[in-house]
């Protein structure tokens, strides 16, 4: 009994800890944010360096190893009729998996927008200038994918998985040279086998500090998506804003397939956000895509509408819905990101064009 009320009073501690982490990140980002990033990004350092000596995700072994201890701790524990002893005890561990996530890494979610890193206006753009920056996109995806050596398939060729995530973890380092919002661990990207399980193409563990890519992911977005799990465990944690961060690494590179990749993903984004607004522009655009281009959109498209993937994007979106509903400020919003798309189009309007 003594136990079970000592654990009721843990979790009672840890979810208080977890409030007012979130009321400080709500309220006085100001201040949080003085020093939040660069602890953050100190301890994930520490973390990450540890684990980046195993060359496999070791947070996937973590998670088998629990699972199987939850399920032993279950059938032991209703053996002996003490459910509640269960209860309490996975609902401290998860108490206390919030506040260790909250602490470490997920306060980011109140960092400012990040066009005010980037010292962008922020204004929202006309229809007129989307369809610019698609073309702009398109074009630049036209002119790299020339530079992409290909297999019989036409799918793009390159030399390893660990040869590109280690371009991705460098890009970053030349991206920080010129901007400081850029400047974190340089976590490199780790190889999973659960993404197809999990339906993810890509996933930041803070408590082990790996970005962590699947196996699976079609090999034209592949270094897209190593960029992109460098920029959330650097901070980034809204899709959007991490999408951006991804295109902007590749595109500092200097390898051809991570320009590519940028480039490819750029456009498919504006493509998309056009196509939502106005589809007769969105085909106009789309004839100027080069055909080579087309075999890895088709292909992409034919292994992100799987039914698997479909469903557990769905469970991913409600779950992230749940948890801006949870912190919505004063005004009945989540906390304000920018979109991708918006994001792409104040960069070729107010840096390109």
């Amino acid at each position: 009994m003594f136990r079970t009320v000592r654990r009721l009073l843990l979790i009672c501690f840890f979810t208080v800890l977890t409030v007012i982490l979130h009321l400080l990140g709500r309220f006085a980002p100001e201040l949080i944010f003085e020093i939040y990033p660069t602890v953050s990004q100190n301890i994930l350092q520490i973390i990450g360096g540890f684990f980046s000596v195993f060359p496999v995700a070791m947070w996937e072994l973590l998670a088998l190893l629990g699972m199987f201890w939850l399920f032993y701790s279950l059938v032991r524990d209703l053996s002996k009729a003490e459910a509640i002893r269960w209860i309490t005890g996975v609902a401290l561990c998860i108490s206390i998996g919030i506040f260790s996530v909250t602490l470490l890494w997920g306060l980011n979610i109140y960092s400012p927008p990040m066009h005010e890193k980037l010292a962008l206006s922020g204004e929202e753009y006309s229809l007129s200038h989307l369809k610019q920056a698609a073309v702009y996109y398109r074009d630049k995806m036209n002119a790299c994918a020339s530079n992409i050596q290909r297999d019989g398939n036409g799918e793009m060729i390159y030399d390893s998985f660990n040869d590109l995530a280690q371009e991705a973890t460098d890009s970053y380092m030349l991206l920080a040279v010129k901007y400081d919002c850029f400047r974190g661990p340089g976590f490199t990207p780790k190889e999973m086998i659960l993404g197809n399980v999990l339906g993810v193409d890509g996933i930041f563990i803070p408590f082990t500090g790996e970005a962590c890519v699947s196996a699976d992911v079609y090999s034209a977005c592949l270094p897209f998506v190593m960029c992109k799990q460098i920029g959330v465990g650097n901070g980034f944690t809204d899709s959007g804003e991490s999408d951006f961060a991804a295109f902007l690494a590749c595109d500092v590179s200097d390898s051809p397939q991570l320009r590519y990749s940028g480039y490819f993903n750029a456009f498919s984004t504006c493509y998309n956000a056009l196509y939502a607004k106005d589809p007769q522009a969105a085909r106009e655009v789309w004839q100027g895509v080069a055909q080579s281009v087309r075999v890895d959109c088709a292909a992409r498209l034919e292994l992100e509408t799987g039914a698997w993937r479909q469903a557990m994007l769905g469970i991913r979106t409600d779950l992230w819905d749940l948890y801006g509903e949870t912190f919505r400020n004063d005004e009945g919003e989540s906390p304000k990101h920018d979109s991708a798309a918006d994001l792409l189009t104040m960069w070729y309007i107010e840096r390109i064009l």
